[in-house]
């Protein structure tokens, strides 16, 4: 049962840490459920692009930006900030 709006976070944007797993992956598919642009990260790419391929199956017009990524690493943090990719909105939530 869907206690949301399909398009509550249209024009939303979130960056999505620890996506490959557990609350992060369901944070992704909710968040893109609810029309929110996505960006996901984690460490292993074949776990992302499986991820990206769920979401776009659930909804074909998701836009979902994927970057690997290890944010226990400062250099990776710091390449990640610094990605224009993940930029999409005036306002972006990073979980």
């Amino acid at each position: 049962m869907t206690i949301y709006a399909a398009d509550a976070l249209k024009g939303e944007h979130a960056l999505i840490t620890g996506a490959t797993g557990g609350i992060g992956y369901d944070t992704a598919v909710t968040l893109a459920e609810m029309g929110a642009a996505v960006t996901i990260t984690g460490r292993r790419q074949e776990k992302l692009q499986a991820l990206e391929q769920q979401i776009k199956q659930s909804n074909a017009e998701a836009s979902v930006a994927v970057i690997p990524a290890d944010i226990g690493s400062s250099d990776e943090r710091e390449a990640l900030v610094k990605k224009e990719q993940w930029k999409k909105t005036e306002r972006s939530a990073c979980l």
